[in-house]
This record gives C-alpha cells, sequence and structure tokens, in this order.
C-alpha cells in the first residue's frame, strides 16, 4: 500500500488484486441500502404478507414464484456484475483508494489499440466524495497510462473531467471507436497536457 500526502487522513492509495474484485462490486453496486431493501427485503416482505394473510393458495404459489424469480434475478445481477469487474481487472489497469482497510474508491482504465487509453470506470463511495478521492485516482493514472486518455463521462461527471483538464474532441479527430460513439450523441473528452 502506498500512502500519499495528497490524500485526507487514512486514506491509502494502491493497485487494485484480483481479490478486490468482489469488494468493487459490492460498493459500486450495492452503495445504495435502499438497493439492498428493493432487491431482497421488499419481495420477501411482501410474500411473507401474503403467505400469512391469505389464504388462497393460488396466489401464494405465484407470488413465491415471483419471490423466487426476484431473487434469481438479483443474483444474476450480482454474478454478472462481479464477472464484468473481474474481467476489466484483468485486461485493464486499476487504482483503488482504501480506508481503514475498506475500498472506497477505484478507478479503471483500459488500453485502446495499443495507441490510446480510455477511464472506463471511476467511482467514490457517496460517503467518501468531495475530499479530492476521485481526482486524486485520475491524476494517479494519468501519470501511469498510455497518452492520449479518453474518457466518455456521466453527463453529472461532465465538470469534474473538465477541472482535471480534459476537454472534448471535434469528432473528425477522434480515433474511428470514439467517432463512432460521438455520432450517437456522447460527449467524448481527451486530456490535454499541459507539456
Amino acid at each position: 500500500m502506498k500512502s500519499s500526502s495528497n490524500l485526507p487522513l487514512g486514506h491509502l492509495l494502491d493497485i487494485a488484486s484480483n481479490k478486490d474484485a468482489l469488494k468493487i462490486v459490492n460498493f459500486t453496486y450495492f452503495d445504495h441500502k435502499l438497493v439492498l431493501l428493493s432487491i431482497y427485503l421488499l419481495p420477501l416482505l411482501s410474500y411473507l404478507l401474503i403467505f400469512f394473510l391469505s389464504t388462497d393458495r393460488v396466489l401464494k404459489l405465484v407470488m413465491f414464484g415471483l419471490y423466487a424469480a426476484t431473487t434469481l434475478l438479483g443474483m444474476t445481477i450480482y454474478a454478472l456484475a462481479w464477472f464484468n469487474i473481474k474481467t476489466l481487472l484483468q485486461s485493464s489497469k486499476c487504482w483503488v483508494i482504501k480506508y481503514q482497510n475498506k475500498i472506497v474508491g477505484y478507478a479503471i482504465v483500459k488500453k485502446r489499440e495499443l495507441k490510446y487509453s480510455e477511464i472506463s470506470n471511476l467511482y467514490v463511495k457517496f460517503c467518501h466524495r468531495n475530499q479530492g478521492l476521485g481526482s486524486h485516482l485520475v491524476r494517479t493514472l494519468l501519470q501511469q497510462v498510455t497518452q492520449p486518455i479518453y474518457v466518455i463521462p456521466a453527463p453529472k461527471a461532465l465538470h469534474f473531467y473538465i477541472r482535471l483538464k480534459f476537454l472534448p474532441v471535434p469528432r473528425h479527430k477522434l480515433p474511428k471507436y470514439y467517432s463512432q460513439l460521438s455520432r450517437q450523441g456522447m460527449i467524448v473528452l481527451r486530456f490535454i497536457s499541459e507539456e
């Protein structure tokens, strides 16, 4: 683990290991307690209510089927998310920020066509935001990956990346992959170094 003077006290920057994949999935997809409630607890409660309050066997069977299907869907989504992150970790570079030995932020960078890189994932836990962790992750990867670096930001992250010197690129100056995405309405940014 590497400590950094630019990180808040107690936060450590490190390169992600394969063991970190499940932890990344857990906090990325299940950071909200409401998500867990809606996927598992609410269907169970509705099933139990109908089971104990209803005398209709068909309704009980239907509700059990819905509960089982919901649970299976939740488990499938979880497995696919884990597989996606695990695959990304094997083919990309990933940095994590840990606080009290728990991952609170990560950034994943993919190399594309050996000519450039792309920030494919950047996430910081809600309770650790607005402390500069995301900016620190981006600055770290900017120092250690192939340039130029592109990102397709979510609309709410656009100003975050612009602040870090990522700028929109005209479609005709983009690599083919990003040019096609730009035609579909996506905003593609590229890091512009001061050199």
